[in-house]
């Protein structure tokens, strides 16, 4: 582990333990001889705190914790970190499926349909008689639809979802992939 990067956790780790006693401190009596007389109802309360796992918490209890959570995670070094862990986890499940994809039998060229790029009218606009009127007299193409079918090799459908996908962010967890209202198997 990098010393760094171990030295601000523990300074974050003791910045913790600090407050805590802090707090302590503040709810204990302190006694003439120096020694700290801990109230009834403190130590029943963080008796019963320590000994509950902490998936056993309630949700408030258990947000406290994750306030101390957060300051760790926030730390540059750990959060570059993890976001390079989630980058990575993502290309690799983008090379999982091109390796599927590229391991099934021989494929013919994948049809997509896609905004006819001839036609002024895209496929989002009206496709009322009027429409399909005008883009009929316009565009030969589409027949009026302002979209066409485009054949597209299975590399060159991996290559532009893969694209898609990181200009989006957005993971691939196997299933249905939806592109601008197309479903995809």
């Amino acid at each position: 582990m990098n010393d760094k990067l171990k030295e601000k956790v523990a300074d974050k780790m003791h910045e913790a333990w600090s407050g805590w006693m802090a707090y302590i401190f503040r709810k204990s009596k302190v006694n003439p001889d120096g020694t700290i007389t801990i109230p009834q109802w403190a130590v029943k309360r963080w008796s019963k705190q320590v000994d509950t796992w902490y998936k056993d918490l309630p949700e408030n209890m258990k947000d406290s914790d994750r306030e101390e959570a957060d300051k760790i995670l926030a730390l540059p070094e750990i959060k570059s970190a993890l976001d390079k862990l989630e980058m990575l986890k993502i290309t690799k499940e983008i090379f999982e499926i091109q390796r599927e994809l590229k391991s099934l039998p021989a494929l013919p060229d994948i049809e997509l349909i896609v905004d006819c790029p001839e036609c002024k009218y895209s496929s989002g606009k009206s496709t009322g008689l009027a429409h399909r009127t005008q883009c009929w007299n316009k565009c030969k193409s589409c027949k009026g639809t302002g979209q066409i079918t485009q054949k597209v090799t299975l590399d060159e459908f991996i290559e532009a979802v893969t694209e898609y996908m990181r200009n989006n962010d957005i993971p691939f967890k196997g299933g249905v992939l939806r592109l601008e209202g197309e479903i995809l198997k």
